[in-house]
């Protein structure tokens, strides 16, 4: 089994919190994992569509709507995301989607790129990182079939 190594660092301008213990880390599992807790008030974006998807995100508390601004204003809803949810998981380098705080939010941060070395090295970190990624396409599928 990987060991934990989580040094807390600033990875953005917010103010770091504490850490909730009632979510579990989705990241505590990888050895030399750097992550990092942010707090983000209500309506405040996380990340914008376009933007270089450089981190992945875990919701500590509170919850993270994705969405996709609509040429005529009108915001198409991704997802929804509550504590525990993985979000920002990206095929390609650049965020799909707006991601923002719906009300006051603690999010978990760590780096794509520490990631995917991890992945590279590790069987087990692979299997988690596939089974986020499954998660979140069930979560598509889903999404799709409510709205059909």
């Amino acid at each position: 089994m990987l060991t934990a190594a989580l040094n807390v660092r600033p990875l953005v301008t917010h103010k770091p919190v504490p850490s909730v213990s009632r979510v579990s880390d989705q990241f505590a599992a990888i050895a030399g994992l750097v992550a990092s807790e942010f707090s983000y008030k209500k309506d405040e974006e996380i990340f914008g569509e376009g933007e270089t998807a450089e981190y992945v995100y875990q919701v500590v508390s509170g919850s993270v709507r994705t969405y996709k601004l609509l040429s005529d204003g009108r915001r198409q809803i991704g997802s929804f995301h509550v504590p525990g949810d993985v979000f920002g998981l990206e095929a390609g380098t650049a965020h799909r989607l707006t991601a923002e705080a719906i009300v006051d939010t603690t999010v978990r941060l760590v780096k794509r790129s520490s990631l995917e070395k991890a992945a590279t090295t590790e069987v087990q970190v692979a299997r988690k990182l596939w089974s986020m990624t499954a998660a979140e396409l069930k979560h598509a599928e889903d999404h799709m079939l409510l709205l059909g």
